[in-house]
C-alpha cells in the first residue's frame, strides 16, 4: 500500500485502500476520491522530496524547534489567529527564545495557511520585531512561499496552501 520508489518514477498512487481497521467505513469516499485525482508524475514526486528536505533543514536550523520538554515548549509557544475572530484554516505559531537557547534568532513565527487564498493577518504582538522569511525558504525551490512577507506593523502575508517560516 505505501511502497516507495526511490527512483521517483512512480509512487504507488491509487493502487488500493488503507487497511480495514479504522478505515473501512471511509472506503466508499476514498474510492471516489482516488478516481478523480491525477497521479503525481516524477517531477511532482521529486519536488515533494525536495520540499521535505527543506522543511527538515528548517527544523534543524534552530534549537527552538527541538525543545526537550513539554514545559519548555509551553513557556515558548504562543498561538495567534485564535477564537471566533480567527481565520479558519490558518494557524499562526510563535516560538520565543526566552531561555536564550538560540544565539542566531530571538523568535520564530510559522504560518500554516491551509486556505486557497492569500491571507493577511495582523498580529500586533509581532510588530517591530524585524521578521524575515527563513533563508532556506528564501533560497528554496518553492517560488510561491517567497511571496510571504512580515511587515513592521505585525502583518503576516502568506499565499494560499503555504507554510511560511519567519525568523527574528
Amino acid at each position: 500500500f505505501n511502497r516507495l520508489d526511490f527512483s521517483y518514477r512512480t509512487n504507488n498512487w491509487g493502487v488500493g485502500l488503507p487497511p480495514a481497521g479504522e478505515n473501512e467505513a471511509n472506503w466508499p469516499l476514498m474510492s471516489r476520491l482516488l478516481g478523480t485525482l491525477p497521479a503525481p508524475d516524477g517531477a511532482d514526486i521529486r519536488r515533494s522530496a525536495e520540499h521535505l528536505q527543506e522543511m527538515l533543514t528548517i527544523r534543524g536550523s534552530s534549537p527552538l524547534f527541538q525543545m526537550a520538554t513539554a514545559e519548555a515548549v509551553q513557556r515558548s509557544l504562543h498561538f495567534y489567529n485564535t477564537g471566533p475572530e480567527g481565520v479558519p484554516g490558518v494557524i499562526v505559531m510563535h516560538l520565543t527564545d526566552d531561555a536564550d537557547v538560540d544565539p542566531e534568532v530571538q523568535s520564530i513565527v510559522v504560518v500554516f495557511n491551509g486556505t486557497p487564498d492569500v491571507q493577511r493577518l495582523n498580529v500586533p504582538e509581532l510588530a517591530d520585531k524585524g521578521f524575515s522569511l527563513h533563508p532556506v525558504q528564501g533560497a528554496g525551490g518553492d517560488p510561491l512561499v517567497r511571496f510571504s512577507r512580515a511587515r513592521p506593523d505585525g502583518t503576516l502575508i502568506v499565499p494560499g496552501r503555504t507554510t511560511a517560516v519567519f525568523t527574528e
